[in-house]
């Protein structure tokens, strides 16, 4: 009997594979804050959190400037918890900049947190930067943190979604 070597009736591009490898058993969230005091605080009150059934691996750094290597070397980081004044007054503002036009960034979701709220005015860093939330560290409770979290992460993770289906719908 002879063997039937036809033409597949469909030919299908190879699938591109993602830049974005996630670990889908945990969220990356990076911390960048100066206070290690405060670093503690919140690695502390995250510890325990799950969001859709997923654990938190928290990544921490102290400047903006090593914020943007972790961040470069990481784009699955889904949060990103910004203190606003570091090596100077504005250092998370630019870190800001950074991620969103040099880095190309624009999931990631930004939380600023501030204890000089007079240095960075919520209404003026709302509007002109590219931030989810703002927030002086004094009225963070941990009930707070962990909803800012979830709702950010769930966030993320819808963004991340439809790009997917729109880059399916392109191939």
């Amino acid at each position: 009997m002879k063997e039937s070597r036809e033409e597949p009736l469909f030919n299908f591009k190879p699938e591109a594979t993602s830049s974005v490898t996630a670990d889908i058993t945990t969220w990356k969230v990076l911390s960048v804050e100066d206070d290690a005091g405060y670093q503690l605080a919140l690695q502390f009150a995250i510890r325990s959190l799950q969001v859709q059934g997923r654990s938190i691996q928290l990544l921490t750094t102290q400047s903006a400037r090593d914020a943007a290597t972790v961040i470069a070397e990481n784009p699955d980081i889904s949060l990103i918890l910004l203190d606003v004044v570091m090596e100077n007054d504005d250092a998370g503002l630019r870190l800001i900049g950074t991620i969103r036009e040099v880095l190309g960034n624009a999931t990631v979701r930004i939380i600023l947190l501030t204890g000089q709220p007079g240095l960075a005015p919520r209404e003026g860093v709302m509007k002109r930067y590219d931030i989810d939330d703002y927030w002086c560290k004094s009225e963070l409770t941990d009930e707070h943190l962990a909803t800012i979290i979830t709702s950010n992460l769930r966030t993320w993770e819808h963004i991340n979604q439809l790009k997917r289906a729109r880059q399916g719908l392109q191939m």
